[in-house]
């Protein structure tokens, strides 16, 4: 199999549209293997508004007719005594009743000039589980002193955490999860939360004696059980976990896609050792199962997926125990060849066509400044299959209006929706300068606008939108905005200092 360095498109733009189909004349944009999501469609259901224009406001900007409600933003109290986190992330949603559940909200890096002191630093990071009602057809934070007591909590940096799996015996037990970005829910409805940078805390944040083995891992919260302990499960691997993306194969095996958010790692896939019975506890698909890493042949659009196991000559030879080998999980993939990916960040599967979409945000050291969108389809609709094909379903530049997909997330109604994240210091400056603020972008699947982005939403300076989240019935969208002000000054929220929050968008 012939693998390039790293994977990025190798063909001009103007290419890539002919390969899409684009009538170059009027320079529409359209999407690789759309006609295929066409089936069961009426485009008359599609989602219907006025794409906002590029902007620099400091605010969150959003087409006519829509308005947003802030749930919950840094430093608000959630109960009696704990306050929300900073730089909320993913968000989950787990009903309760038709008109109250309960928010999973991420917390992920921290601002050390908002945050100076090591020990508020240490509560701000973690997850946060908030009660929420429907009230005159919007969704808010509950004030319900019942509900804040029954479910409201914090997990934090110093929260005692358990492992699973074969390095559990070497890790014991600790405290603390932290760099929360993405994650997943699992089909009995717990929360995988990602650590994702948990290198920035020693070196970006100077946090002492941190010990990295730690962290990297998937953490597996019940929502439903206040202060239950958080679990690490070491048999997805350690790296900088993006998310955590979990689908059932035709045997009902647990499948979990994962990204390492990194310039040049790779793409994990996770197959439990058993099948899932309908149990409404399976932890135990999270603890034995089979770790493979992406290898892609870029010339034949092919690929295969690389096993994980001591019991290879060329991983036994460097590691003693399988525990071993997860705790250096990037190391054993490089050991195996795996292809080395243009950051890859948030992984979501089509219910349209069982494909799965990786966002690639950029890799500007291999001359990929835009980003793409992966489209990878297992063989024979297999998510346990060892061999897969796959195509650039976007290419990010000026000509798609969107550069450095991160976040994705597909709605009922045939649209992928994108979020972008331009770095801070990038953001409305050269390459750049077309796009504006980061935004939140709709990818229509379906009817006369099929394949053309539409940008739904703008962030406030130096913001990025994270967690994108719909209510059960899609009538409603959860979003993260987080770090706001990042580089650029902000003071959105609330017109004094800059506070990430998340919000809620009515889209009837």
């Amino acid at each position: 199999m012939k693998l390039d360095k790293d994977l990025k498109p190798k063909f001009s733009r103007r290419d890539f549209l002919k390969f899409l189909g684009v009538n170059l004349g009027i320079g529409t944009f359209y999407l690789s293997g759309c006609s295929k999501l066409l089936d069961g469609f009426d485009s008359k259901t599609n989602f219907n508004f006025e794409a906002i224009a590029v902007n620099t406001k400091d605010e969150l900007v959003l087409p006519k007719g829509f308005s947003y409600e802030i749930i919950r933003s840094w430093k608000d109290p959630i109960n009696t005594e704990e306050l929300f986190g900073t730089n909320n992330d993913y968000l989950a949603f787990f009903e309760l009743t038709k008109n109250k559940a309960l928010l999973w909200v991420n917390h992920e890096g921290i601002d050390i000039k908002l945050i100076p002191d090591y020990q508020e630093q240490r509560l701000s990071v973690g997850g946060s589980v908030i009660a929420i009602e429907k009230k005159n057809g919007n969704w808010q934070y509950s004030n319900d002193k019942d509900l804040q007591k029954e479910y409201n909590c914090r997990y934090d940096a110093n929260t005692p955490v358990a492992y699973s799996g074969a390095a559990a015996s070497i890790l014991g037990e600790y405290k603390g999860t932290l760099a929360n970005c993405s994650g997943g829910v699992t089909p009995w409805n717990t929360v995988l939360t990602c650590e994702e940078n948990y290198n920035f805390f020693p070196e970006k944040y100077n946090w002492q004696d941190f010990d990295e083995r730690y962290y990297g891992w998937v953490v597996e919260i019940d929502p439903y059980a206040k202060r239950s302990k958080p679990i690490k499960h070491t048999a997805l691997g350690r790296f900088a976990h993006e998310n955590a993306t979990t689908i059932l194969s035709k045997n009902k095996k647990l499948v979990v896609y994962m990204a390492d958010d990194t310039y040049d790692e790779h793409l994990y896939k996770y197959v439990s050792r058993d099948a899932y019975k309908g149990e409404k506890k399976a932890s135990h698909l999270l603890e034995n199962g089979n770790l493979y890493v992406a290898k892609f042949d870029e010339e034949k659009k092919i690929g295969t997926w690389e096993l994980l196991d001591i019991s290879d000559l060329r991983l036994s030879k460097v590691f003693v125990s399988q525990g071993e080998l997860l705790i250096e999980t990037r190391k054993a993939a490089k050991l195996l060849n795996a292809t080395p990916l243009n950051r890859p960040e948030d992984i979501d599967i089509s219910p349209y066509d069982g494909s799965v979409f990786i966002a690639q945000t950029q890799n500007p050291a291999k001359n990929d400044f835009h980003g793409s969108i992966l489209k990878l389809k297992e063989n024979d609709n297999d998510y346990e299959a060892l061999e897969y094909s796959y195509e650039y379903f976007i290419e990010g530049g000026e000509e798609a209006s969107l550069s450095c997909p991160d976040n994705l997330c597909f709605d009922d109604k045939g649209n992928l929706w994108v979020a972008t994240d331009i770095l801070g210091s990038d953001l409305n400056n050269g390459l750049y300068e077309y796009h504006g603020n980061n935004a939140l972008y709709v990818i229509p699947l379906a009817g006369k606008e099929a394949g053309i982005p539409k940008r739904f939403a703008s962030c406030p300076l130096g913001a990025e939108i994270t967690g994108p989240c719909f209510s059960p019935d899609y009538k409603t969208l959860f979003l993260s905005i987080q770090h706001p002000g990042e580089v650029a000054g902000s003071k959105w929220p609330n017109g004094f200092e800059p506070r990430s929050s998340v919000v809620a968008i009515n889209l009837n």
